[in-house]
């Protein structure tokens, strides 16, 4: 009962921080055009929200987590189908154990196949420096976006989601690998200039 409780609780905390980062994302948003006159489709800046809850049963034991993911990032068109990319990240991550912080940094590239007139399949691949508080420890991940697509209702807006992903990551000094193929869906807006 106590860790339902406590599980809630986390929960709305996540969500308050969500709250507070969107208004920070979208103040960022609109004063951009001010700070940057580059030429017009060839950079982009934006980023992802991603919010899941994730279950897991074994013979043995069963968790629950809720997560809570932003990916700050700019990208830059080196063709008119491929696009570069670098990102931030930070997740918070809430079990029966308590809290994670997970920090990532690095490159991705996306390559951007017209599906219809404005809606693009954009599948990725990222190679990422990681840090998990859980372990304080340091290591890398690469990861394949397998379910990102986007819509560009205008030519500065673009949004996105990303559906299915495949992760692998290794922590140094743990001797942890995780591989993992699943739903971790987040939503994207993107300011084109």
């Amino acid at each position: 009962m106590y860790f339902c409780a406590r599980f809630i609780i986390d929960a709305f905390r996540i969500f308050k921080m969500i709250k507070k980062i969107g208004l920070i994302l979208l103040f960022g948003l609109v004063f951009l055009p001010v700070v940057s006159a580059q030429n017009k489709g060839d950079k982009y800046v934006g980023g992802n929200l991603g919010v899941s809850v994730n279950s897991a049963i074994t013979s043995a034991l069963s968790s629950t987590s809720v997560s809570f993911a932003i990916n700050p990032a700019f990208g830059y068109f080196e063709t008119d189908n491929l696009c570069l990319r670098g990102s931030l990240g930070y997740a918070l991550t809430a079990t029966k154990d308590g809290l994670s912080h997970i920090f990532t940094a690095g490159p991705a590239i996306s390559y951007y196949v017209r599906v219809c007139d404005r809606f693009y399949y954009t599948p990725s691949f990222e190679a990422a420096f990681v840090y998990m508080s859980v372990y304080n420890a340091c290591g890398f991940g690469l990861g394949l976006g397998l379910g990102s697509f986007e819509m560009r209702p205008t030519s500065h807006l673009g949004l996105s989601v990303d559906l299915l992903s495949l992760v692998y990551m290794y922590m140094a000094g743990t001797n942890t690998i995780s591989m993992q193929l699943g739903l971790n869906p987040s939503v994207g807006v993107k300011y084109y200039f």
